[in-house]
């Protein structure tokens, strides 16, 4: 008879030790299943008191849904940047640091007193390497914009909500976004004046970049009717990187145009 008990006894122990390694078991809360972006089925606590926002855009996201004030720690390049949630947010520079630049710190991580990690631009190999090393669950999220890709930023919006058991602030930001670009739509199409011709500069792809850096789909001018300059063939640069143009055509280009251009340079609207 107890032999025949043995196995069980043991099958019961793995499982029970399993169960305690999950990210979920260590707070000793009950949890939830959460679906990231990437398919990845995530435990989370009940209720998110407390959250650590890695890599570009997450934090901006967070401050969307104006979640900003359960953020625990904060990235070093996030903390010396200028950007409007930061001004809106001024509380988030005095946070721990949990990492120099842009590259976390997994003991830091480990150590905070954080009930989840969200992050974007993060592969699901880093992710569940970083759930497993800090005992932490891991979302990742889907940056989206709001071009084409519109609907990838509607649910990212939808599934914080979920997370934070804020629903109705997700759906008042989508319904914000809609009513905005339609009103943009429909000013620019009663426009009586010709066309105008721009171009968008200082476009920040991981990194910050010069004049020469732009985006071809802009997607303010898309929804203003406007010409976009840098999709003129002649200031393409198939040298250089995607999202970058010819300096001297992008000159030339001006010149030419004289006192009729309106081309334009802006710093970098995208994620770091």
């Amino acid at each position: 008879m107890m032999k025949g008990r043995v196995p069980a006894l043991i099958l019961l122990m793995i499982m029970l030790a399993l169960a305690a390694c999950t990210p979920g078991s260590r707070t000793g809360r009950a949890g939830r299943l959460i679906t990231d972006y990437t398919g990845r089925n995530v435990l989370i606590p009940d209720t998110v008191r407390s959250v650590i926002a890695l890599k570009s855009g997450t934090m901006r996201l967070l401050s969307y849904m104006g979640v900003t004030g359960r953020v625990s720690h904060i990235e070093g390049s996030e903390q010396r940047r200028n950007v409007p949630y930061l001004f809106a947010n001024p509380d988030l520079r005095g946070l721990p640091v949990i990492g120099a630049g842009n590259n976390y710190d997994t003991e830091l991580l480990a150590a905070a007193e954080s009930d989840l990690i969200i992050a974007t631009f993060m592969s699901t190999q880093e992710a569940d390497r970083l759930q497993r090393l800090t005992r932490k669950p891991v979302i990742l999220l889907d940056y989206g914009d709001l071009g084409d890709r519109r609907d990838a930023l509607d649910g990212t919006l939808t599934l914080l909500g979920e997370i934070f058991g804020l629903p109705e602030r997700a759906d008042s930001i989508i319904s914000y976004f809609e009513t905005t670009i339609a009103e943009c739509v429909s000013r620019a199409s009663r426009a009586t004046e010709p066309q105008r011709t721009a171009y968008v500069g200082g476009v920040a792809y991981n990194g910050a970049h010069g004049l020469t850096s732009t985006e071809s789909d802009y997607p303010p001018f898309n929804m203003l009717s406007v010409k976009n300059v840098a999709n003129e063939p002649q200031l393409r640069n198939d040298r250089s990187e995607p999202g970058h143009g010819s300096g001297s055509l992008l000159l030339r280009y001006h010149c030419l145009r004289g006192s009729g251009g309106a081309t334009h340079g802006q710093e970098g609207h995208r994620q770091r």
